[in-house]
């Protein structure tokens, strides 16, 4: 079940879509808080961004010294994104779309309620691709494939980094301490 999680979101990191926890939309969700609380989960966050930031340092340079890695990357991302457009989803349409939106949105002349906007759109598309991708994902073959990918990308690492294990492992704890102060601080997610 872990490394079917972890697989998917090794396939959204490849796909462009990124998963991370953003402290800024778990803070929003959270505004009966106290600051104490806010506090505890911003140190969290900034701890889960820390290992998560090492783990893609080990990722990087694992994958820089094993070029196998990186064509087993480049077969699976294209199968997962011609899955998808068999699925009907335009991927590089919507990445064009998601990246137009993203520049708008960091232009400094950009009114709020056009900011607001954008804002709103760009999750939605991405929510979106998510869907489509995690559809693709539940098809046995590309589960097989991920977890081909993922096991050797993991073995890569570790070679690269004796504390891949163990970061992973801290991971996953930050990961259970954010769920669990969601709901206590009425985010729910």
């Amino acid at each position: 079940m872990h490394m079917r999680k972890f697989s998917t979101m090794a396939a959204a990191t490849l796909l462009g879509v990124g998963a991370s926890v953003s402290g800024a939309a778990v803070a929003q969700q959270a505004p009966a808080a106290s600051p104490a609380q806010q506090a505890e989960m911003q140190s969290v966050i900034k701890e889960y961004r820390e290992v998560s930031s090492e783990l893609q340092g080990i990722r990087k340079k694992a994958v820089a010294e094993n070029p196998d890695i990186t064509e087993q990357q480049e077969t699976f991302r294209n199968r997962v994104v011609s899955e998808m457009k068999s699925e009907g989803y335009d991927v590089e349409s919507k990445r064009e779309s998601i990246k137009e939106m993203g520049t708008e949105l960091r232009g400094e002349d950009v009114a709020d309620e056009r900011r607001k906007e954008l804002i709103g759109k760009l999750r939605a598309e991405q929510q979106e691709m998510r869907q489509a991708q995690q559809k693709v994902m539940q098809k046995p073959e590309i589960q097989a494939k991920a977890e081909e990918l993922n096991d050797a990308t993991l073995e890569a690492m570790r070679e690269q980094n004796p504390k891949t294990d163990d970061l992973l492992a801290r991971m996953k704890e930050l990961r259970g301490e954010l769920q669990a102060m969601a709901p206590a601080q009425g985010g729910g997610q």
